[in-house]
């Protein structure tokens, strides 16, 4: 008798879970078409985008969460110039990568070891990704990471690397170190 009271239950968590989520998905959708609506590309607009891109692309957001975030952004994406919009990705990533590694050399041992990680684990993820654009694409992403901006960004990222971690941190990077260099060279076997 428990036991089908206790399935009935399961069953019926089970399909408000599912509900829930199916209202929020079309929240979520209604909202990403009218800040599609809305956006005519101002700074404040642009630098609230990054933000939010920026926000996804820190190491321990899953796959998942970042194509949701990349997917209801979308519309919004799609109205701006090809080279904006690839840029803007470019360097929410960059800063997403800097920030992290900036919070991981004030972490205690214990809680950086598992940030080095999930560090490393994302550029694995990235340089994977990478490597399955296609050709053009790769360059484009090299092109915006050596000039401008990306470049500035890029920088700045190496100086994190050099002056705010300390060689044993360097060290444990080093996966995640190389995948980006790999990725920067162009070298994607």
């Amino acid at each position: 008798m428990w036991k089908i009271l206790w399935n009935k239950y399961v069953f019926l968590l089970l399909l408000l879970l599912i509900a829930a989520g199916g209202i929020t998905v079309t929240l979520k959708c209604c909202a990403a078409k009218q800040r599609a609506e809305e956006y005519t590309g101002t700074p404040e607009q642009d630098r609230e985008i990054a933000e939010e891109m920026t926000a996804v692309f820190s190491p321990g957001h899953g796959l998942a969460e970042r194509v949701l975030v990349v997917q209801q952004l979308r519309p919004t994406l799609n109205k701006m110039p090809r080279e904006k919009r690839q840029a803007m990705q470019v360097n929410a990533v960059l800063t997403a990568v800097d920030r992290s590694l900036v919070r991981l050399s004030a972490l205690p041992p214990e809680e950086k070891t598992k940030q080095i990680k999930l560090i490393c684990e994302d550029a694995m993820l990235f340089h994977d990704t990478f490597r399955k654009l296609p050709q053009d694409k790769q360059r484009r992403i090299r092109e915006i990471m050596t000039s401008g901006a990306g470049r500035e960004r890029f920088h700045q990222l190496n100086a994190t690397i050099t002056t705010g971690l300390s060689p044993a941190d360097r060290e444990a990077l080093g996966p995640a170190i190389k995948s980006w260099h790999e990725m920067l060279k162009g070298k994607t076997q």
